[in-house]
């Protein structure tokens, strides 16, 4: 992958690199947020439900990502010929890329969690899935961290192949296209499924409504879940999407525009999950009120 040392970093560079870096920081609040709202949560004992356990688990690894992007985008500006910093570099990669893969597939655990507490279907095989699921929930969150930890590891091991062969970079970016595409095609898989589910669903109980003659039922809820799923469903559609460019292109894209692609929709996804979740909501609502609070109390006499 292209990138810029502190030999060649000029005013360009420069500028680019401290705007992420504010961007980075800005995304790692985010995720950090969410994480210690849910961290503290569980270590009061508070009762917490599917779609917060794999919210949690998701904030978590998302706080690991982005530290793991900006570690290896810091140390992309050193001489990569140091032994430590090569250690460090692949050490970061690997995390990077262990860590991509648990927020893609805790990204389709979550759609299909969601999936599962709203719709009611009663046929067998989608109330067996329901089962399975939500009451191993943390199985299935264990067994998508192995997967993503065997994935990462077989990447990194076709990397180190790659600087020791002879392979042109046409090929290798074809083979990590191939590689993303395996690995993506189950969580959008998913993604999908459950996204079809839900609009099922929601047709199924709005013509319910209207043939009971129920002038009552209430349709802003139905309108705001279909806002969710289209808004989740494009946000994920758009990360498979960069994660499938990041591969085709991963010898000549900037390590920078890179860094930007593989941030911006985990970041944007997080600000939405704290919009709609109530929980996230109202923790957030309270920092003005304690930051202005605090200002007070300090100017007071």
């Amino acid at each position: 992958m292209a990138s810029f040392t502190l030999e060649n970093f000029n005013i360009y560079d420069l500028s680019l690199f401290v705007g992420v870096g504010f961007l980075c920081l800005v995304g790692l609040m985010i995720h950090s947020f969410i994480a210690s709202v849910s961290v503290m949560d569980w270590l009061k004992k508070r009762q917490m439900n599917a779609v917060d356990q794999v919210i949690t688990a998701l904030s978590v690894f998302r706080v690991l990502f982005q530290v793991s992007n900006m570690t290896r985008m810091l140390l992309k500006l050193f001489n990569q010929r140091t032994l430590i910093i090569r250690i460090l570099l692949g050490w970061s990669t690997f995390s990077l890329i262990m860590t991509s893969y648990c927020n893609i597939y805790l990204s389709a655990l979550l759609s299909a969690v969601f999936c599962f507490k709203v719709c009611s279907f009663h046929n067998v095989i989608f109330q067996c899935l329901k089962k399975l699921i939500v009451q191993r929930l943390g199985c299935v969150i264990v067994a998508s961290m192995l997967v993503s930890l065997l994935l990462g590891s077989f990447v990194i091991y076709e990397l180190i192949l790659d600087q020791y062969s002879n392979v042109t970079n046409e090929r290798i970016e074809t083979r990590y296209t191939y590689y993303a595409t395996i690995v993506n095609f189950v969580p959008f898989f998913v993604q999908v499924f459950s996204s079809i589910s839900l609009i099922v669903f929601l047709h199924l109980h709005l013509r319910k409504m209207k043939s009971t003659s129920n002038l009552n039922v209430q349709l802003d809820p139905i309108y705001h879940v279909l806002k969710g799923i289209a808004f989740c469903f494009l946000t994920y559609f758009v990360q498979i999407l960069c994660d499938l460019l990041t591969a085709y292109f991963y010898t000549s894209l900037s390590t920078i525009v890179a860094f930007i692609i593989w941030n911006a929709c985990p970041c944007v996804h997080s600000i939405y999950l704290i919009r709609t979740t109530t929980r996230l909501r109202n923790h957030f609502s309270r920092i003005p009120c304690w930051g202005t609070n605090s200002l007070f109390k300090r100017r007071a006499p």
